[in-house]
């Protein structure tokens, strides 16, 4: 009977169980059909509540998978916990007791399901504390729920929005893109920003705005902390949009004036520019309740006839700082960062994550400098592509940030270190230089010309030893800093290698030290996170920072001539390391 089911024992148990439970003999099961799933419908009626009947779904990998719960779809938004298909979210799992008992997963279904969504069902305060708790799932239900039902212009497909912690209330401006292929002329793309940003430049940083353009409007209305968002309190027709917003201002705002202002503004046109049919433009009104966003998309018939408007309910998809790098936690650290200007010198594989973690983190100007052309034996260990190959690492690395990360302003610069640092910089340009070239005359170089061109800001040289052996970051003030004569070895070097580590290629001066993606990434991430400690607080004394990987690691290598230093652990396997933190001018006092 259950040969579809991948577990048919279990399933079979199910379906004894309720043939002999209360339910059956109170006539109340009723098993629907035996395909993929194994399904039979208790009858509720009789208790008082308003669910009349629940569901037991088991899917064909059961108890592998969770037993379902259902009830009519007609409970979705009007009692919590209930999905559009009818589906009861009980946040259940499987656990290894119900593959030698699968009566008790069903059971427990049930149990929840009483305890936590039937029993409460007939209490208002608990169904709108249900939905306020949860407000942004259930807002998404009725957006879906509202598309199907629509008669009038679809919403447009994504909105993103970039603006600031709403105060009271603000406007805010709109680029929208209509896919020359919509026969409804749907939009596709919407982004929106406060009125003193661009949003088209906005969409194009992110290969948004393909398609015919339009230009529109938006106002941000901020509702009371204690204000409910429930599918009881929300506006569903224009004059609700309107009586909210009037309360929520104090009476300050009136939509109606703002709406005939902006779209007659958007009628006209930038400069005879962008002219949309009046009614057609895109115009939102959007509620902020603490760091959440609900929109409502206006359409037409007429703007100027605002009683007739449409208001469609949209999910917003909030592209600002505090949600992209934070998630709205530890906002303070994210403004912080954001202020942050870095110069970051050399762009392989080693500075190339740096930059990537560095804007990832919200750090908000970057300058990234390498002369170096990538090439096709780059990929291996460089977060570029074959999209870059005979192109500059450090453009094409800031290109690649600049369209896949917002806010960050990044910008690279094809030229030599030492060059560059001479021709742009002077004090208080940057507030933390990187120096990732491995390159002992560009420490030479910061180190005699520091005070003149960079001024008292850290300075951190990062680099890797040859197999990824070792990484170490060196961090300075200018009052302990970092010496011409680059002590290196043996002052913070792990080992020294024979010159044969270096694999030669047949050109000047052209070779490679091997080692893999996973190595520079290991060696990255140790890298970054010392540097993003200094981005957010103070360095307080000049510090060296190692990784360095065992001695088991160093033997497998199977290299002769390799003379390790005692930093190196003679314990653990060939994958084991441990981290170091030593001060530069004990490490110095040693020569």
């Amino acid at each position: 009977m259950f040969s579809r089911h991948q577990f048919p024992a279990a399933v079979s148990e199910v379906a004894d169980w309720l043939a002999a439970s209360d339910y059956h003999k109170a006539g109340a099961v009723r098993a629907v059909h035996y395909g993929s799933r194994a399904e039979w419908w208790l009858d509720l009626s009789g208790l008082g509540y308003p669910i009349q009947a629940v569901k037991i779904s088991l899917n064909p990998e059961f108890p592998a998978a969770p037993c379902e719960l259902f009830v009519d779809p007609k409970h979705c938004l009007a009692l919590p916990h209930v999905e559009e298909d009818g589906r009861v979210c009980l946040a259940t799992a499987p656990r290894p007791e119900d593959y030698v008992s699968p009566i008790t997963a069903v059971a427990v279904a049930l149990d929840q399901f009483s305890t936590q969504l039937l029993h409460k069902s007939n209490s208002p305060l608990w169904i709108e504390r249900e939905f306020h708790q949860e407000r942004a799932s259930y807002w998404n239900r009725f957006n879906l729920q509202a598309l199907e039902a629509r008669g009038a212009r679809p919403p447009p497909r994504v909105t993103f929005v970039d603006v600031p912690a709403v105060d009271s209330w603000m406007e805010g401006s709109i680029a929208a893109y209509v896919r020359t292929s919509s026969k409804r002329q749907r939009i596709a793309v919407q982004v929106v920003t406060s009125k003193d940003h661009d949003p088209d430049a906005l969409a194009k940083r992110h290969s948004w705005a393909e398609g015919t353009f339009m230009r529109g409007s938006s106002i941000f209305i901020r509702l009371p902390e204690a204000q409910l968002w429930t599918p009881a309190t929300w506006p569903q027709t224009f004059q609700e949009i309107v009586n909210l917003a009037h309360s929520a201002t104090g009476g300050e705002l009136s939509l109606e004036t703002w709406l005939r202002s902006a779209a007659s503004a958007v009628h006209e046109g930038p400069a005879g520019n962008n002219k949309v049919a009046l009614g057609q433009q895109p115009l939102l009104v959007v509620f902020a309740l603490g760091t959440e966003l609900y929109g409502y998309q206006l359409s037409p018939p007429a703007v100027s006839i605002v009683e007739t408007l449409h208001v469609t309910p949209i999910i917003i998809h909030r592209i600002d700082p505090q949600w992209i790098f934070a998630r709205d936690h530890a906002t303070a650290v994210v403004n912080q960062r954001l202020s942050k200007r870095v110069l970051l010198l050399g762009c392989g594989s080693l500075g190339c994550q740096v930059a990537e973690v560095l804007a990832r983190s919200g750090v908000g100007k970057i300058d990234i400098v390498d002369m170096e052309i990538f090439d096709g034996p780059n990929i291996s260990r460089h977060v570029l592509g074959m999209s870059a190959v005979r192109r500059g690492k450090a453009p094409s690395v800031a290109a690649c940030i600049t369209k896949e990360i917002p806010r960050i302003v990044v910008q690279g610069f094809a030229e030599t270190a030492q060059r560059w640092v001479l021709e742009h910089c002077k004090p208080g340009k940057h507030d933390l230089v990187i120096d990732c070239t491995a390159d002992s005359g560009v420490r030479q170089f910061l180190a005699l010309n520091r005070d003149r061109l960079l001024g008292d800001v850290p300075v951190a040289h990062a680099w890797v030893e040859p197999f990824c052996s070792a990484t170490h970051v060196v961090a300075s003030m200018l009052d302990a800093p970092w010496p011409a004569t680059d002590p290196v070895h043996p002052n913070v070097s792990a080992a020294t290698y024979p010159a044969s580590t270096k694999v030669q290629l047949p050109a000047c001066s052209d070779g490679f030290h091997p080692y893999g993606s996973s190595d520079i990434m290991q060696a990255a991430g140790f890298c970054s996170e010392r540097i993003i400690s200094i981005i957010d607080r103070p360095l307080e004394v000049s510090t060296v920072w190692s990784y360095v990987r065992s001695q088991a690691f160093f033997d497998g290598l199977g290299v002769p001539g390799i003379e390790t230093n005692p930093i190196v652990p003679s314990q653990g396997a060939p994958n084991d390391g441990i981290s170091i933190t030593r001060r530069l001018v004990d490490l110095l006092g040693k020569e």
